[in-house]
């Protein structure tokens, strides 16, 4: 409360300076998100966060046809991945060929004022990673296979995180309340990964970029689940040593419990 009451009096101070001043200045942006930790309890379904921010040093002339656009980035952890193709022999279907992959976004969703080719060129969206295409999600092993199998199996990757709503791209979900001012909404689906998330806002001008900024989002397991994730995660052994012990013994008393005399 007291972060977003603190950015709320800044944005009020930028919309205030003296825009004679702004002109020699070039466009800063401020950003601010509702939430800086979302915590994953036994019954979460999922949260919404709101993004908000102003540009400072607007130069636009009030009157001015020209358009601010501002693309926000959410991306999770890097982890390790596996893509595994089934194939059908004899009648059962098993593995056959598989990509692996050393660090890609666990999650990335990206919101955008328009289209992301509309807010600048290719080059600029292929260096600055904006947009799902633009990640560089190549096999582990170099010289795996030939090229359009790696595409197919780099497209199997992306087709399994956007089914499961980590990876995502929604243009005209960025909206100007004033001339400077911007909001933002991303929904985080329930099997959002945990860890530290950042979120990126990239500010353009007729094609051109002029700005960014960056802050982090914490997603961590509360009670029981952190407590188990942590164990699964640390002490894998014992976890499915427990695990195990639980099951015969949750087996064991179903049967007694039903059984008939």
């Amino acid at each position: 409360m007291r972060r977003a009451a603190g950015l709320f009096a800044v944005i009020m101070l930028a919309l205030l300076a003296d825009p004679a001043r702004a002109q020699d200045k070039p466009e800063q942006l401020v950003t601010g998100i509702s939430s800086e930790k979302i915590e994953i309890t036994s019954n979460f379904t999922g949260a919404d966060i709101v993004i908000f921010g102003t540009i400072e040093n607007n130069r636009l002339p009030l009157d001015s046809t020209r358009k601010y656009d501002l693309a926000i980035v959410l991306q999770g952890p890097e982890t390790p991945a596996v893509v595994r193709r089934k194939e059908r022999t004899l009648g059962i279907w098993i593995n056959r060929d598989a990509r692996s992959y050393s660090r890609e976004p666990s999650s990335y969703m990206v919101v955008s004022t328009r289209p992301l080719d509309k807010l600048t060129d290719a080059k600029t969206l292929k260096l600055r990673r904006i947009g799902i295409d633009n990640l560089s999600i190549n096999p582990r092993e170099e010289g795996t296979g030939s090229a359009a199998e790696n595409q197919a199996f780099r497209d199997a990757f992306v087709r399994l995180k956007k089914t499961s709503k980590l990876y995502v791209e929604s243009a005209g979900t960025v909206n100007f309340l004033s001339r400077s001012m911007f909001k933002a909404a991303i929904d985080i689906p329930s099997n959002i990964p945990v860890g530290y998330h950042f979120m990126t806002a990239y500010l353009f001008l007729d094609g051109q970029f002029l700005a960014s900024q960056s802050l982090s989002l914490q997603i961590e397991k509360t009670g029981f689940e952190r407590f188990a994730y942590r164990s699964a995660h640390q002490q894998p052994a014992l976890y499915g040593l427990i695990a195990v012990v639980l099951a015969v013994l949750t087996g064991w008393a179903a049967g007694i419990i039903f059984r008939k005399n």
